[in-house]
């Protein structure tokens, strides 16, 4: 059916046009058939198109949900046409949360990060900037990524709250399954957490004695992680450039990257 839209002019693919755009949204959501869509919507007159993205627009959560059916809203979002990308934003930011803990939605979010007018990328970024969404989508092991990928493109006000929020908890992180390699790629990806982990404890001065020996115990735990992860960068480039001059057993945790 691919060959034969390519090999059709705009009109002569009514029929199937006809049939697609009645039983849009299960096709969207088959593994041939959002391949069908792609293909009906990269070769019909503009006409055509707009009438598919209507029918689209009323099933942007849905089909973000659904692993065949993320892939349309990919597609689309990577034509660049902003009027369009601005639709399907206004509907992902009343499910940012949500979104953004699901492996296929998530991947919608990311895109728009790609593809999207600066002002909707600010929206969503607003959207996440809030401490208890934050901490809640960094345990996540799809959210995790959301919250990279907003800090690549968040300004500076915006940017050092992520890098806040994000130093303090990298004690909570540790005990995730994929808390390790999350602490490595944070602290490498922005060398500012370094700095925020050492200080984020010890401002806390006015408190009493016990509380100020358990932080500085934290404080420690936090610079241990930090500094971990800084050198298991370095052996691993050590390792790669010259891999002769270092044994495994001087690759200390490597293994655990």
């Amino acid at each position: 059916i691919q060959k034969l839209i390519d090999r059709l002019k705009p009109g002569e693919n009514n029929g199937i046009y006809d049939v697609v755009l009645q039983n849009i949204l299960e096709l969207s959501k088959h593994q041939y058939g959002c391949r069908v869509i792609q293909t009906l919507l990269k070769q019909c007159n503009k006409e055509q198109v707009d009438r598919m993205l209507n029918e689209i627009y009323k099933e942007v959560k849905d089909l973000s949900e659904d692993q065949y059916g993320n892939y349309i809203i990919q597609y689309i979002l990577t034509k660049k046409n902003f009027e369009v990308n601005d639709k399907i934003v206004e509907q992902i930011l009343s499910n940012i949360v949500s979104f953004s803990k699901m492996k296929y939605s998530s991947n919608v979010i990311e895109k728009c990060f790609d593809f999207c007018t600066n002002n909707m990328k600010y929206s969503i970024i607003e959207k996440l900037c809030e401490e208890n969404i934050i901490k809640d989508l960094l345990k996540n092991m799809y959210g995790n990524y959301v919250i990279q990928k907003a800090m690549n493109f968040a300004n500076g006000p915006q940017k050092l709250k992520f890098l806040e929020i994000t130093a303090k908890e990298l004690n909570n992180l540790q005990f995730l399954p994929f808390g390790q390699n999350l602490i490595t790629k944070l602290v490498l990806t922005f060398p500012e957490i370094r700095d925020l982990s050492k200080t984020n404890i010890s401002s806390t001065h006015h408190l009493n004695s016990h509380t100020k020996t358990n932080n500085n115990l934290n404080l420690s735990n936090q610079n241990q992680l930090v500094n971990q992860a800084f050198n298991n960068n370095f052996n691993l480039n050590m390792a790669a450039s010259n891999p002769n001059l270092i044994s495994m057993n001087n690759l200390g945790n490597m293994n655990n990257l």
